[in-house]
This record gives C-alpha cells, structure tokens and sequence, in this order.
C-alpha cells in the first residue's frame, strides 16, 4: 500500500492536528502490515527453494526447487555412480587376487625315493584350486623285475589321511597296478612284477590341508 507524503511547511494552513496525525499513523501502521506479509511471503518461498525432493528421480523442470534440488540430485547421483564404479572396481580386483593366491598350475620332475629304486622316471601337471590339488601323473620308466616302487616330488603334501587310500590304475602292459600317496611321495605296488619298458599313467585329486 502506498502512502502520500503531507509535506509539512512553517507557515502553511496545515496544521499538526488530529486528523493529520492519524493519517500519519495509518501509514505506519498499514506499512508495518505490508513489511510482516512481505517476510512471511519470502520465507515461505525461501523454504520451498530448500525443500528436499527424493534424488532416485530428476527434478521437475520450472518447479520452485528446480535449480537447488536439481543441483544436489546431479551431485548425489554422480557420487552415487562413482561409489558404484568404485565397488565393481574394489570387487573385481579382490577377486583377481583370491584367484592368484589360490589357482595354481605347474608341472615337475619325479625322482626315486630312494637309491634302491634308482632307475626310474616320472613327471606331472598339475593344478591347484584352494586345498584341493590335481595331479597328472607320467611314470615313464619302472624298474623291471621289481613289483614295487617308491617316487617322490609332488608339487604339495597331501593330508595325512591320504595315505590310506589309493587307486588301482592299468598299466602300458595292461597290468593292474596300484597306487597310493603319501605326504609328496608315490606309492605303486603290484602282486607280480614290473615287465621291462612299463609305464603308468594316472589322474589324481588330493587335499593338502
């Protein structure tokens, strides 16, 4: 509401009266109403610029919190996709390392055991997966005339339990053999004897721990 100055002059007709003070006081009065509605109009608009709008959506274009929560939806949603980035990227290389300290491949030599079985050969593949490990196994040259044998050099010691099973594997002269581990060495036995230029091969899993 306006308000029309009196102009006050030393000499004019207008006199400090009554009337003329109450206009005065009027002005003040409906100014003071204007100034409290004016406040309460900004902080109502004030509050409607800060007012929080869920962030899984975008803001709504021209809404009166466009701009604030249009801001903080991009920054949450940005840090959101960088801690998602971050997590795959986390995951992936735990991963990778869970599978280096626990996936292994190798190959190696067997060799006699002992003097007494000197003679004889061997070698493997094998891959580790954890505890469990897989072993093939080329015997390539047996002591003939003999009906047992004793190699060692497993890539890993096999539980003690281990050494109570075995296995009974055909031999290149289609003997049956058998086989047995214990700890890294290799057990083949047989009730007749190795002929001259047998060989064994074989395929076995184990547990190391």
């Amino acid at each position: 509401m306006s308000y029309s100055k009196i102009n006050w002059v030393d000499g004019a007709v207008l006199a400090l009266n009554a009337t003329n003070l109450n206009r005065m006081d009027d002005g003040i009065y409906n100014n003071s109403v204007d100034i409290a509605v004016m406040c309460t109009n900004t902080k109502k608009l004030l509050k409607n610029k800060l007012d929080k709008m869920p962030f899984d959506t975008v803001p709504v274009k021209n809404s009166p919190n466009y701009v604030t929560s249009g801001t903080v939806y991009n920054s949450v949603n940005s840090l959101r996709q960088t801690v998602v980035q971050n997590k795959a990227d986390i995951e992936k290389s735990l991963a990778n390392k869970y599978d280096a300290a626990n996936n292994e491949i190798g190959s190696g030599e067997l060799s006699p055991a002992q003097t007494i079985y000197e003679g004889s050969a061997g070698k493997f593949v094998y891959v580790k997966n954890g505890d469990a490990v897989t072993v093939s196994v080329n015997i390539t040259s047996m002591l003939a005339d003999t009906n047992y044998l004793q190699m060692s050099g497993l890539p890993f010691p096999s539980k003690t339990e281990s050494k109570l099973a075995s296995i009974a594997v055909y031999s290149t002269k289609n003997k049956l053999r058998n086989v047995r581990i214990d700890g890294s060495w290799i057990y083949v036995s047989s009730t007749d004897k190795f002929a001259e230029g047998e060989k064994i091969n074989f395929i076995i899993t184990y547990i190391i721990k």
